[in-house]
């Protein structure tokens, strides 16, 4: 049972287990995220989030604690979203606040409170400190989320090209911030079918669109997608023997021996790490070790 009054949604499900002195969050992948909460009183009304959320928890505490990762702060008494980065430590006015954790499962706190919010992030995690115990609302979002829509194409290597280019074309994201879980959009059901023509959207390819020109083999688009989605990459299924990945000016070609799938899955990973790099400059800066170094 659930230690406080809680929201239930069924599909996806996310389950709230209570521990002692706090609760996890599981989703139907598996991930989790624990939140500890000293003082915990469960019970009282439910504040809005102002998210949609699978579940939620109210009651009263004096401190919460949560893994280390993305702070987003939106509140009352500040003009924008406001991003903690490592090792840096805000005391919000009294307010409205929701707070916002990027983790494996996205966690909202949100709060009123007539006293000072004091909040931190450090290499042992994220703190939300109140001089006395206040009413909060936690609530736990999957990214693992239901399908918008349905898919339909053909049972063919075009028609499975189509679908991927419709999924990349949704992630929206061209910077690195794409690296970002909470970026990657939810993709719609895929199903095949014989009596169905090959969505228009497919052929819509902007100029700037990185292109994926691929062999029409079924194991090739399957090994690909993962790469052309996280790209935003157009397929063109085309009579050629080896893939090539098309940015711009710039081409990579693959190999078509057995080489091809680790070649495909290290430029993926390369491009990944490298982009969780290149954005600790921005604004959402997490104190990746690995940035000293350059």
């Amino acid at each position: 049972m659930y230690g406080g009054a809680v929201r239930a949604s069924y599909y996806p499900m996310i389950d709230v287990e209570e521990l002692d002195g706090g609760f996890r969050a599981v989703d139907a992948a598996k991930n989790e995220v624990t939140v500890e909460i000293d003082d915990w009183e469960p019970g009282g009304e439910e504040l809005e989030i102002g998210y949609d959320v699978d579940e939620t928890i109210t009651g009263s505490g004096t401190e919460i604690r949560l893994p280390e990762s993305g702070f987003l702060i939106h509140s009352t008494e500040l003009d924008d979203p406001r991003m903690l980065n490592m090792n840096e430590r805000v005391r919000l006015p009294p307010g409205d606040h929701t707070l916002r954790l990027g983790a494996s499962i996205n966690v909202f706190v949100r709060v009123e409170s007539d006293s000072t919010v004091d909040t931190a992030n450090t290499n042992q995690g994220i703190r939300i400190g109140f001089p006395q115990s206040r009413m909060l609302t936690v609530g736990f979002k999957q990214f693992n989320d239901r399908p918008d829509d349905i898919l339909r194409v053909p049972p063919s290597a075009e028609g499975v090209g189509a679908a991927i280019s419709i999924c990349a074309s949704r992630h929206g994201n061209e910077t690195p911030d794409r690296s970002f879980p909470s970026e990657r959009p939810r993709l719609p059901h895929l199903e095949v079918d014989d009596d169905i023509l090959i969505d228009d959207r497919a052929d819509s390819l902007t100029d700037d669109q990185p292109i994926l020109r691929t062999p029409p083999h079924l194991p090739h688009l399957f090994n690909l997608a993962p790469l052309a989605f996280y790209v935003g990459a157009g397929i063109k299924v085309e009579n050629r023997d080896a893939p090539i990945l098309e940015i711009g000016d710039h081409h990579i070609e693959f190999s078509s021996k057995r080489t091809f799938t680790v070649d495909v899955a290290s430029l993926l990973r390369r491009v990944f790490f490298l982009d969780c790099i290149v954005r600790e400059v921005g604004p959402r800066r997490l104190g990746i070790r690995e940035f000293e170094l350059l």
